[in-house]
């Protein structure tokens, strides 16, 4: 109820503010450092709009691995540096993205689908007490907004093996099926003691270095590192969570509008 009120008031759909917060709430490894996920997060849905807001870590030598160079925060609230989604899908996490993409690839049903990746990843129980095929199709559907996490759940995360080769699948998969956005809405961690433990990753087809972005009113920028993370130097929002000195020009930070649905194209 309490987060239904919240989603109701909210008027637009952000998932993080500027400042940290209180000490129960959660900051993702590596999120900028003057920001902080909000506690209620389920309302959100980022491709309501073809442009999201997203911020872009760095690791401690100020640039990014090769592979996280396709990986963002999805950041509404306290980032107005944003990507152009284009042709995109949704999905709950990346087991669900591997299955539903491998399903398009391959052209066959979802279960087999499921098989495929299950085989493909060598994915097994582990010792987490439900069979392999059981488990994955638990994670492909587990939605931390709707279902407790159970702790065979946990048990899998724990275990979770081949995390590379899964995003090198996605990315390859995403580039065949020419998909520009892949949004990962709950991505792990999670925990069953602390709620809303996870965060959104927007995934892209193309690295940082050839990647476009854009601030409010749809104005080119140029990203340039701050104290811990890239920001759109003509922005606000962002160059503040990441440390940079703030603008004297306002910024709302926040997706214009709400014109766009899954699958379509900007």
């Amino acid at each position: 109820m309490v987060q239904a009120l919240w989603c109701l008031r909210s008027g637009v759909p952000t998932v993080c503010a500027l400042t940290r917060g209180s000490p129960s709430d959660w900051v993702p490894f590596a999120f900028p450092q003057n920001a902080h996920l909000l506690p209620h997060r389920c309302c959100f849905n980022a491709l309501t709009h073809p442009r999201l807001p997203v911020t872009h870590t760095l690791n401690a030598q100020g640039r990014s691995h090769s592979l996280d160079d396709y990986f963002y925060y999805y950041a509404a609230g306290c980032s107005d540096t944003y990507v152009l989604a284009g042709r995109s899908l949704t999905a709950r996490n990346r087991y669900d993205a591997l299955v539903t993409l491998a399903r398009m690839e391959r052209r066959v049903s979802g279960a087999e689908a499921l098989t495929h990746v299950r085989e493909r990843f060598g994915f097994t129980s582990a010792g987490c007490g439900v069979n392999g095929s059981d488990l994955l199709r638990m994670l492909v559907a587990f939605d931390p907004c709707v279902t407790p996490v159970d702790e065979r759940l946990l048990c899998a995360q724990r275990r979770r093996i081949g995390i590379d080769q899964m995003n090198f699948e996605l990315i390859r998969l995403m580039k065949k099926l020419k998909l520009e956005t892949l949004v990962l809405s709950y991505e792990a961690p999670w925990s069953a003691t602390t709620r809303n433990l996870w965060k959104t990753e927007i995934m892209r087809s193309v690295p940082f270095a050839k990647d476009k972005f854009y601030t409010t009113g749809a104005r080119n920028c140029t990203m340039r590192p701050y104290k811990n993370c890239m920001a759109c130097e003509q922005g606000n929002l962002s160059k503040v969570a990441c440390g940079g000195p703030s603008s004297s020009r306002p910024s709302d930070g926040v997706p214009l509008g709400t014109s766009r649905n899954n699958n379509e194209s900007s």
